[in-house]
């Protein structure tokens, strides 16, 4: 546990570069299968739809796919999925990670379903995570020195106990495989005149372009949000953070009524001085290590609420009275209470990470050692990738993964301009540059986190510019999307609602 506290808090930290959707335009407006991939296919029977295990709802099933698409009649494995709600659009959401569960999609279901009262929301756990066979190895089991949680020490373990049990298999744990057992999904999910859609978050909009591209008329529409592009290289992932987290504390947090009455007219150099008095020992009672805060305060960079309380949280670190322990910890409590035995999956991750996101020859981490002495926002997320690099069985880059979508398919990019898990400059201008069809729109939104879709507010009882834009799509993939929104977008207010104030911090503002 990094906190000495009884809750189930930060038990691990994980990568947070890839989550998309990639689906594309049918032949005709109808959004119907594409009969072109199944047309010789046999009847499969009626998927038995039953009760979900938690974290997911609201009907949760198994179906078997191929563990080798290539070879349909050879061994298979079962994929996870859960449907909620009934309507003419179906919409597919693929998470990010790569290796973290369709359950962190737990609480979008009624903001989605509340835009668009109309849609059949699904997710499909990726093959090797969670509900669909995770992929997890002895050093995970509890007695051993890490428990549930990977140690950098583990990994060789990990490693030989995996490709002792898995051999070759390994290598079908893979974004083609995965976007080809997404196809089997909707093909038999779909209703005749049923619209589909595919929205993917982070490395889900790798893997939902991955969809695209090999099976370009199965869906209506694509949504990419927090685009990770063709060809991108995660090996410098956590350089990212830093800049951007001193931006929000020298740019955005001064033009914030209730930062800078908080922080004061420098809230950058406020910070300094509390990370300053951190690495001293100040607020220590909360047993809390600065590699831990720095881990923290870089993980709230990712999520557009976190990072909203995040100078509340460096005011009550300063002040760090009885009360303010108190609110941090319940903060801690109320995010990750209920945490047991993740759904994620390291070895999926690691995986993935090494086969399709890094360089293939050795990657030298002396920069970003260097970095991470110096950040205040520091994840060292890829630190298992790095100390795994030279000895993972790494599966061939696949042919197609330097390929993009056809013009034909109906894509809507969402990049936040704040996003230090996949910044749109590195990772996600690729289809800004490529994907120049007639119903093909990148739209950045700023002040965007890593994901946009429920931020970019532009006032009071209006839904915010992704969601704006969102919703026409799922209208109509072919018409004029608003995106004139991006440009009301309101700068962050750093503040929260009585409400969620004293649901999070436990107090009825966030500061006090």
């Amino acid at each position: 546990m990094w906190f000495k506290t009884t809750c189930a808090l930060l038990s691990a930290l994980s990568l947070g570069c890839g989550a998309s959707s990639p689906p594309p335009d049918p032949a005709t407006d109808s959004g119907a299968a594409d009969t072109a991939d199944t047309a010789d296919t046999a009847p499969l029977p009626e998927i038995v739809w039953g009760p979900c295990p938690d974290r997911f709802r609201d009907q949760c099933a198994k179906i078997a796919v191929p563990l080798d698409h290539a070879h349909p009649e050879g061994e298979t494995i079962d994929v996870h999925l859960s449907r909620r709600g009934s309507g003419p659009r179906q919409l597919w959401l693929l998470q990010g990670g790569p290796g973290a569960s369709a359950e962190s999609y737990y609480g979008l279901h009624d903001f989605l379903t509340n835009l668009d009262k109309d849609l059949e929301v699904y997710t499909l756990e990726f093959r090797g995570v969670g509900e669909s066979g995770r992929l997890g190895c002895v050093a995970e089991k509890g007695g051993t020195p890490g428990g549930t949680r990977l140690l950098l020490t583990e990994w060789p373990a990990c490693r030989d106990d995996v490709v002792a049990r898995l051999g070759s298999k390994l290598s079908f744990y893979n974004s083609t495989q995965a976007a080809h057992d997404l196809d089997v999904a909707i093909s038999r999910t779909a209703r005749a005149g049923q619209k589909t859609f595919v929205y993917g978050a982070s490395y889900g909009t790798y893997w939902a372009h991955r969809f695209a591209v090999l099976h370009p008329t199965r869906a209506a529409g694509v949504i990419l949000d927090a685009p990770v592009q063709p060809g991108a290289l995660l090996h410098r992932y956590d350089l990212a953070f830093d800049p951007i987290g001193r931006k929000v504390f020298g740019e955005l947090c001064p033009k914030s009524p209730r930062c800078a009455a908080h922080l004061g007219a420098d809230p950058l150099a406020t910070l300094d001085r509390v990370v300053a008095s951190l690495k001293t020992g100040h607020c220590d009672s909360l047993g809390v290590s600065f590699d831990t805060w720095k881990s923290v305060f870089a993980v709230f960079l990712m999520d557009y609420n976190l990072r909203n309380w995040l100078p509340a949280v460096i005011y009550r670190l300063d002040r760090c009275n009885d009360a303010d322990q108190a609110a941090i910890a319940a903060l801690f409590c109320n995010i990750f209470k209920g945490a047991g035995v993740p759904r994620t999956s390291a070895v999926t991750q690691v995986s993935v990470i090494l086969s399709e996101f890094w360089p293939r020859e050795h990657v030298d981490e002396a920069e970003i050692t260097a970095a991470g002495a110096k950040a205040t926002f520091f994840q060292n997320a890829n630190a298992p990738s790095y100390a795994m690099q030279d000895s993972w069985p790494r599966y061939p880059v696949d042919p197609v993964a330097m390929k993009y979508a056809s013009p034909e398919v109906p894509i809507l990019t969402l990049a936040g301009t704040l996003d230090p898990a996949a910044p749109p400059a590195l990772v996600g201008y690729g289809y800004r540059d490529n994907l120049k069809g007639p119903h093909q729109t990148f739209v950045e939104i700023p002040y965007g986190a890593h994901v946009v879709l429920t931020s970019g507010s532009v006032g009071p009882d209006v839904p915010g510019c992704p969601a704006q834009l969102l919703r026409a799509f799922l209208l109509d993939p072919k018409s004029a999307l608003p995106v004139d929104c991006a440009t009301k977008v309101l700068n962050p207010s750093f503040d929260a609602p009585t409400a969620t104030a004293t649901k999070y911090f436990g107090t009825a503002d966030l500061y006090d």
